[in-house]
């Protein structure tokens, strides 16, 4: 059954130790995550509906967090009429 009571006891994160009464009172300063991403793309249109795009993200820094390694390659692709017209 679910209780929406005040937390009592716990465990941290699943190490074993339990949470005490100033661990509660802090818990969020103690969880937070300090972090610093870097990252940039490159767009090319290839005609008036297609285009083509490269980003690339890293993470220069980071503290309580899960490091980030990202690339993305993509196709945009518009699809219109061909009398429609342009603004």
């Amino acid at each position: 059954m679910l209780s929406f009571s005040p937390m009592t006891t716990g465990l941290i994160h699943g190490t074993g130790i339990e949470i005490s009464g100033p661990y509660r009172g802090n818990h969020d300063r103690l969880q937070r995550s300090d972090y610093l991403t870097l990252g940039g793309g490159l767009g090319f249109e290839l005609n008036d509906s297609l285009q083509i795009f490269v980003d690339a993200a890293t993470m220069a820094w980071g503290k309580n967090v899960h490091p980030l390694r990202g690339i993305t390659v993509g196709v945009n692709a518009g699809f219109g009429r061909k009398n429609a017209a342009r603004p």
